[in-house]
């Protein structure tokens, strides 16, 4: 008797032994089976209860009526058991009744057929084995940012691209590969189509966990940028930023090439962007920030003469980087400081150089080098771009909450207003340096004014065109006060008289908040000890989490969370941690290749990439899903 005859064999025998049971349990408490002149087979009475009860409905569960309470209505007797009879749960009872006992057909499923389920398995566990080393090598070149492809990828080529070369180091090390490269005739992974097929599942599955990420968050804060790669291509690209488990994450979403550059066509663009993601839940959007193109690097940013420059400055000027050029702060402080040592480099330049468009290039930075209206705006600058620098770190400062930027924002204000003050001295100074050349502008109208007189009063008007943008610029200061009510070493004075203007200012720019309950939420945090000790924001949001309080707390983890999300300022794309820096990074060493959603966040989202252990699965799920395949990678499942 085979194993398979066997098994059916001790199933029936326990069936069996299970349905005399039931039987012998029946028949001890009175229930026989109606007349035989009944059509209803699954009748039963009991003469104790003097009741009608339906067979098959008392062994597997049923209508109490027809399993514990019994029908003694015989008037309606016959409605009743049609009703019953056509029931779901009766029809479903009766036929696990008659297949009581019975072997299941499944268990005659042929033997070989399970075996060729089984070898169909295993070549697919090998065919994603191989998958998935194609895949790591691709992900590696993507956290690298290394060209995916070469420019010839030919088997006679001498340089096939790294992603080749990485994959036939991987080939050398494993004999498995090897031995698939080798025998394969159908599916190798290195064709530019499969390539593009992988980078396409891996930007789907990379979305697909930012959108879960997205839905299980309270609030969603949109950043939009213009940046532009090395080849000049202009991009629109969207950035998204939400809470998870507590901390604040920004993810990106997309380039977008818009059709123009007003304001019209920037707003289709990223519309079409956004509805998506926020189609059922458009309340999340809490906060948005844009920010028009950066400034790029010119022809004439790398430096000539390099050596010249260091033998006679001893410091090399700070390279233009592809970032706002209010704060390239170090170029202006370093040649101011080194103004003089420029000019003699100018010189030295001037009298070695055989070449007349290189002195013809000296002998104008040199002239500029000694400009009156160069020098007084270098001093100018000089004095204010400190006070840049000191609100640019407080503002992208990896730790920085809206408490802090606040601050340094009045900080600015009142230095901008000294410098405003001490004008004069400091225009004074300027005027009586004695190297400075007065250069005439034969293009300017004559005019009796005082051109010292004239520059200071531009001066003037530049401190107040700054002290107004600051102001403007981080106008919204609601939710900088939201932050106010969690300053832990205030909580102590706060528990004495509760912070009614920060909290009415709160209410007054989120209203969906419940006041009653946030109001006594925060007086309890103020009252305890415990959350005296949580300095920031974030660590409050973790103990509560932490300890199970979300409920408890909900109204005020809801605010934390908020302030997580919403931006510190009305102009914060470009924060130190944010991934717009990523974002232009990874731009200034990538062309405009195909799939440049999928490359970039591969070296954008590494680091979401790596904390999925089944990143890879999900990519090789998506893979086989989307097309069929000449080689097998789905399992089947024995019946």
């Amino acid at each position: 008797m085979s194993g398979l005859e066997s098994l059916d064999s001790d199933i029936c025998a326990a069936l069996s032994h299970c349905l005399k049971s039931i039987l012998l349990a029946f028949a001890s408490i009175k229930i026989k089976l109606c007349s035989s002149s009944l059509k209803n087979k699954w009748l039963c009475g009991c003469e104790i209860k003097q009741a009608l009860f339906c067979f098959p409905c008392l062994i597997f569960g049923g209508e109490t009526a027809w399993t514990k309470i019994g029908v003694t209505d015989l008037q309606h007797l016959n409605a009743k058991i049609d009703k019953h009879e056509n029931s779901f749960k009766h029809i479903h009872n009766a036929t696990n009744l008659n297949l009581l006992g019975k072997v299941d057909i499944r268990q005659h499923i042929d033997i070989g057929y399970k075996i060729s389920i089984q070898r169909h398995n295993e070549l697919v566990d090998k065919n994603r084995y191989v998958l998935d080393k194609i895949l790591n090598c691709i992900k590696c070149c993507g956290k690298h940012e290394l060209p995916l492809r070469g420019h010839d990828e030919k088997v006679s080529s001498k340089n096939q691209g790294i992603f080749r070369g990485i994959l036939d180091l991987c080939i050398n090390l494993n004999s498995s590969l090897n031995d698939h490269f080798e025998k394969s005739t159908v599916f190798k992974g290195t064709s530019k189509t499969i390539q593009n097929d992988l980078l396409d599942s891996i930007l789907s599955v990379c979305r697909n966990k930012i959108v879960n990420e997205i839905q299980q968050s309270e609030f969603i804060y949109i950043i939009v940028d213009e940046t532009t790669d090395i080849s000049n291509i202009f991009q629109l690209v969207l950035i998204l930023r939400y809470e998870v488990q507590g901390r604040p994450v920004e993810r990106f979403w997309s380039f977008a090439n818009p059709n123009g550059h007003n304001a019209e066509a920037l707003s289709q663009t990223i519309f079409g962007l956004i509805d998506p993601l926020l189609e059922k839940s458009p309340n999340k959007l809490i906060a948005q920030s844009y920010d028009g193109a950066a400034v790029m690097s010119g022809q004439k940013s790398g430096v000539n003469r390099v050596s010249v420059l260091d033998e006679v400055v001893g410091v090399r000027l700070p390279r233009a980087v592809q970032t706002r050029w209010n704060f390239n702060i170090r170029t202006v402080n370093t040649v101011f400081e080194h103004r003089e040592d420029l000019i003699i480099c100018m010189d030295k330049i001037i009298e070695t150089s055989l070449q007349a468009k290189t002195i013809n290039q000296a002998t104008g930075i040199k002239r500029l080098l000694e400009d009156s209206d160069f020098i007084f705006w270098l001093t100018i600058f000089h004095k204010i771009m400190p006070h840049v620098d000191c609100l640019y770190s407080s503002v992208q400062a990896r730790k920085t909450d809206p408490v802090q930027v606040n601050n340094a924002v009045k900080s600015f204000i009142n230095e901008i207003i000294k410098i405003r003050d001490n004008m004069s001295s400091i225009c004074s100074t300027v005027f009586n340096q004695s190297d400075i050349n007065y250069i005439i502008h034969s293009n300017k109208r004559k005019t009796n004014e005082d051109p010292n007189t004239t520059k200071r009063i531009i001066a003037l008007e530049v401190c107040d065109v700054l002290i107004t943008q600051a102001k403007d610029r981080f106008s919204f200061n609601e939710h900088l006060t939201t932050a106010l009510l969690f300053q832990n070493e205030y909580y102590p004075k706060f528990n004495d008289k509760f912070p009614i203007d920060y909290f009415q200012k709160t209410i007054n720019c989120y209203p969906f908040f419940t006041k009653e309950r946030l109001r006594t939420e925060l007086e309890v945090i103020y009252s305890r000890d415990d959350f005296r000790l949580l300095k920031g924001i974030i660590p409050t949001i973790n103990y509560i989490i932490s300890n199970n309080m979300n409920d408890l707390f909900k109204e005020v983890l809801k605010l934390l969370k908020l302030l997580v999300v919403i931006p510190m300022t009305s102009s914060e794309a470009e924060r130190g941690f944010s991934t717009l820096i990523r974002i232009k990074t990874c731009l200034r060493s990538t062309m405009g290749e195909e799939r440049l959603n999928a490359l970039s966040i591969l070296s954008i989202e590494s680091e979401m990439i790596a904390e999925d252990i089944d990143f890879n699965k999900k990519v090789i799920d998506n893979f086989s899903s989307t097309k069929n395949r000449r080689m097998d990678f789905i399992h089947k499942i024995t019946p």
